[in-house]
């Protein structure tokens, strides 16, 4: 009887481990893929915000003859990480609003106000976006060095990952 009762507790032990071993698992999946698809959708919002810069760099170099974007061209958004790109990019952006606060010759017509109304919001998806994946990332972090996920983390060998950007920028 009383090693009955003994193989019972150990069952409950091992039930108990087996549980909170796939709880754990399931909650670290689920943040990876949350994060993934936050980054599927910076990806996108970067490249479109690409696309739009390169329009209102036609626009301006017709309107004033001046190259004033003139690296964005060198850039291949193919051969650079979504990181990178977005520094890139914030700095064209920032070129943009620059250009359209101090240059006051430039007339816009509907179309160039249309563009700058979605790069705008194209910057408030980004920065929600952004949000989103740096608020799952630093959840995902804290949750790999903490037991018992911690021994989940190292045997799937799952590594910190990096905030996407500073989000007082």
């Amino acid at each position: 009887m009383f090693t009955y009762i003994i193989l019972g507790i150990i069952f409950i032990i091992l039930f108990i481990i087996i549980l909170l071993f796939i709880l754990n698992n399931n909650k670290l999946k689920r943040l990876i893929i949350k994060i993934k698809e936050a980054e599927n959708n910076i990806d996108m919002i970067l490249t479109e915000k690409y696309t739009i810069l390169s329009k209102i760099d036609k626009s301006i170099k017709d309107k004033s003859n001046t190259d004033f974007f003139n690296g964005l061209y060198k850039t291949n958004i193919e051969d650079v990480d979504s990181f990178e790109l977005n520094k890139i990019l914030s700095k064209y952006d920032n070129a943009v609003i620059e250009l359209s606060d101090y240059n006051k010759d430039l007339e816009y017509d509907d179309e160039d106000i249309a563009d700058f109304e979605r790069l705008n919001n194209i910057n408030i998806d980004r920065l929600a976006t952004e949000k989103f994946y740096n608020d799952n990332v630093v959840i995902y972090n804290k949750l790999i060095y903490k037991f018992p996920i911690n021994i989940i983390s190292k045997f799937k060998k799952y590594n910190k990952k990096e905030l996407f950007s500073n989000e007082k920028e």
